[in-house]
């Protein structure tokens, strides 16, 4: 929580399109990692891996989507 409250001031005066730009390449690296990352989550919550597949890229859609809010 503390480490957050320190990002915030730098978000915060962060440009717009600056904030863009780096929503969508979080995005882009979940995509890119999406496999290792379901199988991880599929270890951590025992769900099936076809379902933390989906999930990985369904999370991945979140970040253009407030992106483009910025």
């Amino acid at each position: 929580m503390q480490r957050a409250a320190e990002a915030f001031d730098d978000w915060a005066v962060m440009p717009g399109k600056q904030r863009r730009e780096l929503l969508h390449a979080i995005a882009d690296a979940i995509v890119a990692n999406a496999e290792a990352i379901a199988l991880v989550e599929s270890w951590d919550t025992g769900q099936p891996l076809r379902f933390m597949s989906k999930a990985a890229i369904r999370g991945a859609e979140n970040y253009p989507f407030f992106a483009d809010w910025c």
